[in-house]
């Protein structure tokens, strides 16, 4: 289950290990670095949505410090499940399956805007 501490965990996890500091996530996010420090704690309510705008602005792609709630799961068969949606690689193209995982994407990420402004 996604949670904020999770989240928070892997974003300053990254920036520490990268060197990456909050005066310059400030500078490229045109924000104070005081209100960085208070947006990466894990009792910010917004903190998926952070961490997508934060992802953005290191190039980094858009769920990558939401990551394991959102991968591919393979049962061994041609079943995959991803988040609640299920489908099998043989009922769809190579592109169809692509296309599925971005919609589902999609909408994972809009699950987590909606939840931050409920």
């Amino acid at each position: 289950m996604l949670t904020n501490t999770i989240v928070a965990e892997r974003l300053n996890q990254y920036i520490e290990q990268q060197g990456i500091s909050k005066e310059y996530l400030a500078d490229m996010l045109d924000k104070s670095a005081s209100s960085i420090y208070r947006l990466l704690n894990a009792q910010n309510p917004t903190i998926a949505t952070f961490s997508i705008q934060i992802a953005d602005v290191l190039g980094l792609p858009a769920n990558f410090f939401l990551k394991d709630e959102f991968s591919l799961q393979a049962d061994g068969s041609n079943n995959v499940t991803f988040g609640h949606i299920a489908f099998s690689k043989d009922e769809l193209s190579p592109e169809g399956v692509k296309d599925v995982e971005q919609l589902i994407q999609l909408c994972n990420i809009l699950a987590i805007y909606s939840e931050d402004f409920q």
